[in-house]
């Protein structure tokens, strides 16, 4: 009886504890990497084990989603406002900045063909 109260206490305790200065820098860093971050904020954001960690991870979720809407409400709108002539000029610059990227790509997936030797009919 004595020890499951200890135990219950000692839960109690490090899900009321709050987090540092040094946590919460700890935790920017690891919900800034891209799919890490975004992996560990879920999952932070769902875990009740520590109630500080739980909050923060909610409140850099929110702040994600915002800024994804954000964004999505400000290209919608420049994307009607522009006319179809600026709009391939657009396209027409991405594609030509991201080039080179593409031909690295090409480069590296380049497969050449190979030729299956089979051992000769005994």
């Amino acid at each position: 009886m004595r020890r499951s109260t200890f135990e219950n206490q000692y839960s109690a305790e490090s899900e009321l504890r709050p987090l540092g200065a040094w946590g919460y820098l700890g935790y920017s860093i690891l919900f800034s990497l891209p799919l890490i971050g975004w992996i560990a904020v879920i999952v932070f954001s769902l875990v009740p084990t520590n109630i500080s960690r739980r909050s923060f991870a909610r409140y850099w979720l929110l702040g994600l989603l915002i800024t994804a809407i954000l964004f999505a409400v400000f290209y919608t709108i420049v994307f009607l406002i522009l006319s179809d002539a600026q709009r391939a000029a657009i396209f027409t610059a991405v594609t030509d900045a991201l080039k080179p990227v593409d031909d690295l790509l090409q480069n590296y997936m380049k497969i050449e063909s190979v030729e299956i030797i089979t051992p000769a009919a005994v």
